[in-house]
């Protein structure tokens, strides 16, 4: 079924799976990848029922489908978004500014419902989805896109051989100014943060001074309707110290400094909340912000030892060992946890790539009451798919479902009831 990226979601059905995929290859026209669009898997068996969403011309890749009403709304690199019938039929496509990349998310307003989504040249906009008209549009500062006063197939060639990179992942809803209404709150690509009123599509506030850490991946989390960052200072030295920190962001756009992390990179794209514990990865340790607003940090460093050896004429010079970390960036933990074995309440938290062997990734369980690492498992590729977990076969047993960069969908039985 082609590629998965991490910002995908899927829509678990009570006979299929419905899921977007990037097809072979993340950029790319469909005239040449016949895998991108939408996929319905038969549950049970695995089986593709459904491939839709394919324009022959366009860059098809699908990341977010939402599901209202009995109909999807899907939207793609092909600078659009569609509704379709629940078993693909088209009821009508609209041009969007830019490509979409992440699901759109569903707003009940004051008077009505709407879809709102986020385009990579920086436009947030509200539609209708009864027929996708607009109720709001907001861009920004910089706002490189299409607009309907532009000539659309200038902006589309232009758009294949430009990269723009203002909105990438989904917001985090949360109503701030207290109206009732949900607004958006972004993180840009470049790290800023932008809250958008939802019910009218104006500017809340943009905050500069501290910036979420990790460009385009998803740093910013929300808990009992509070809102946490990763970042860090805008300050020359920022960079240097890497002087990473937990940050609870207040409805004004305030920030409060709860803790430095560490001196790594935070690799964490998303955050895993056990008992009022925040649960996060650097590429070394799992970092964990207790309750009481204390941390602790946990090793899960999984190493190789390397042996170079410089030779000349045969003769060795000296040899030198080392250690590297086989754990590779941007870690992701899975949708929920579950019971394992002996070892209480778990969660799946994936390794993209393995240092060891770039070819493949891994996942590792790891148990939340004592913080360790109960078992890892290699994946039959790189991945960088959330691990789903859940009953997918209906069989009353929890799967791991997951998608490799080998184009495959692959669901595993974990061995426990579901």
């Amino acid at each position: 079924m082609g590629n998965v990226c991490f910002r995908s979601n899927m829509l678990l059905q009570p006979n299929e799976i419905i899921i977007g995929s990037n097809g072979n290859n993340f950029m790319d026209y469909q005239l040449i990848d016949k895998k991108s669009g939408v996929y319905k898997i038969d549950r049970r068996t695995g089986k593709i029922k459904k491939h839709f969403g394919d324009e022959v011309i366009g860059d098809m890749d699908v990341n977010g489908i939402l599901e209202w009403n009995d109909r999807l709304y899907i939207t793609n690199d092909n600078e659009e978004i569609m509704c379709t019938t629940m078993e693909g039929n088209l009821i009508w496509s609209k041009p969007a500014s830019g490509d979409i990349e992440h699901e759109p998310v569903l707003i009940k307003g004051k008077n009505e419902t709407y879809i709102v989504y986020a385009t990579e040249t920086g436009e947030v906009k509200a539609i209708r989805p009864t027929d996708g008209s607009t109720i709001w549009s907001y861009y920004t500062a910089d706002f490189k896109g299409w607009k309907p006063e532009d000539n659309r197939m200038i902006f589309k060639i232009r758009s294949y051989f430009s990269n723009t990179y203002s909105f990438y992942t989904k917001p985090v809803l949360t109503d701030l100014n207290k109206d009732g209404v949900n607004d958006l709150v972004y993180v840009s690509y470049s790290g800023e943060v932008y809250a958008i009123n939802g019910h009218n599509g104006q500017l809340l506030w943009h905050n500069k001074k501290y910036r979420v850490f990790t460009l385009e991946k998803s740093t910013l989390i929300k808990d009992n309707n509070t809102l946490y960052a990763i970042g860090f200072p805008e300050t020359e030295n920022a960079y240097m110290d890497m002087g990473l920190r937990l940050m609870r962001v207040h409805p004004n756009g305030k920030y409060d400094v709860l803790h430095k992390i560490s001196n790594e990179l935070s690799t964490s794209l998303n955050f895993y909340f056990h008992k009022n514990e925040i649960v996060m990865n650097t590429t070394d340790h799992l970092v964990v912000i207790k309750k009481d607003n204390t941390m602790d940090s946990v090793n899960r460093q999984l190493m190789i030892t390397k042996y170079y050896n410089f030779n000349n004429d045969g003769a060795s010079l000296f040899s030198n060992t080392y250690l590297e970390n086989r754990n590779h960036d941007d870690m992701l933990f899975g949708n929920r946890s579950f019971t394992y074995k002996n070892h209480g309440e778990c969660i799946i938290n994936l390794v993209q790539t393995d240092r060891l062997n770039y070819e493949k990734g891994f996942i590792e369980i790891i148990a939340l009451e004592t913080k360790q690492i109960v078992e890892r498992l290699q994946l039959p590729n790189t991945s960088e798919m959330q691990p789903r977990i859940g009953d997918i076969n209906k069989d009353g047993r929890l799967d791991l479902l997951i998608n490799c960069k080998d184009g495959y969908l692959y669901c595993y039985d974990l061995g426990v009831k579901g």
